[in-house]
């Protein structure tokens, strides 16, 4: 042993305490593991952008109408729901204003019919 630190002190090199070469040893062989993380994250995050890229994003703002818009689209889809129903019990031979089966026009009504 004598011999060996007589060798490095000839040899010019600097003189390590066991403890510091175990630490540098231990940090050596913790970077391949940190390395090998990184690099998954990395990927998985490649992935995720190619997949995001891939999308086709159709708007950037969502497409809501106003409130006064909102209000009138409803009233409108009632309407239109009103008159579906409506053209429905003509076709069975249904009057939409009495709800019974009825052989005059819309304006019977106020001629008194009922």
């Amino acid at each position: 042993m004598e011999e060996a630190i007589v060798t490095i002190v000839a040899a010019g090199e600097d003189v390590v305490p066991a403890s510091e070469l175990a630490e540098a040893l231990k940090q050596v062989r913790e970077i391949p593991r940190l390395l090998g993380k990184k690099t998954m994250e990395v990927e998985i995050l490649k992935e995720a952008m190619e997949y995001g890229l891939s999308r086709k994003w159709i708007a950037h703002t969502p497409l809501l109408p106003k409130d006064g818009k909102r209000q009138k689209d409803a009233q409108s889809a009632d309407k239109k729901a009103a008159d579906m129903l409506a053209k429905y019990e003509r076709r069975k031979g249904i009057c939409e204003w009495c709800y019974e089966i009825c052989r005059y026009d819309k304006n019977h009504h106020k001629l008194g019919h009922r």
